[in-house]
Order: C-alpha cells, then sequence, then structure tokens
C-alpha cells in the first residue's frame, strides 16, 4: 500500500498458538487440506500423538464430524482412508490415502475445524 502498488491490502489471521481449533487455510491440487496451526499445537492441546492415536474432526455449520487417525505417512491407512499428518513444514494437513479428502469430506478454504481426541 505504502509503495502505492496497491489501494488496500487484506490481512487474515486463522491461528491461535495452543488452541486445537485451527482453520482450513488452504487446499491443494490434490484435495490435502492443510491447516493454520502446527503439530506442536496441536500436542500443546491435545498431549503427545503417536501414529494411531484416534481423532476427530468438527469442522463447518452445520457442524459435521469427521472420525480420522494421526498418522506418519499415507501408506499408513488403506486407499480411501482419511488421516491427520504433519507435513515437511510442520503443518497439521488433512489427507486420504489415494484420495481427495477435501472432495469426500466437503472441505473448503476458510472453513473452521476442532480437533479433539476421540
Amino acid at each position: 500500500v505504502a509503495s502505492g502498488i496497491a489501494e488496500r491490502c487484506m490481512v487474515q489471521l486463522a491461528y491461535a498458538i495452543g488452541v486445537a481449533d485451527p482453520v482450513s487455510i488452504y487446499v491443494d491440487t490434490f484435495g490435502n487440506v492443510k491447516l493454520a496451526g502446527l503439530r506442536s499445537d496441536l500436542e500443546t492441546a491435545l498431549g503427545p500423538l503417536r501414529a494411531g492415536d484416534s481423532l476427530e474432526m468438527t469442522v463447518g455449520e452445520p457442524a459435521r464430524t469427521i472420525r480420522t487417525s494421526w498418522e506418519a505417512t499415507f501408506g499408513d491407512v488403506a486407499p480411501g482412508e482419511t488421516l491427520l499428518y504433519e507435513d515437511s513444514y510442520g503443518r497439521i494437513c488433512l489427507a486420504a490415502s489415494q484420495a481427495d479428502a477435501a472432495a469426500k469430506h466437503e472441505l473448503v478454504e476458510d472453513l473452521a475445524v476442532v480437533v479433539r481426541r476421540a
């Protein structure tokens, strides 16, 4: 704005440290959903996460529940199954092995998400 390149600038904050309510911030071309939160944030709220831990996500309005698990890789779940994992940047992501998680669960960007232990 100050340089004259733009007249307005919008900044969206969708992140709270230590709270297990990240917001979906990005859906990639494979249907993986990156959340506005890090593994460390989720562990602060829920305790240590281990492969196979059962989790549930509440998404949208009206609220829907997605049952999933914390996993290290896509290969840890059967094809089509949903997993929550940490990407190479430490960000929490929801994906489906060999499938489109966003389409499967009707997820879009900027959707409120609450993660809790199942």
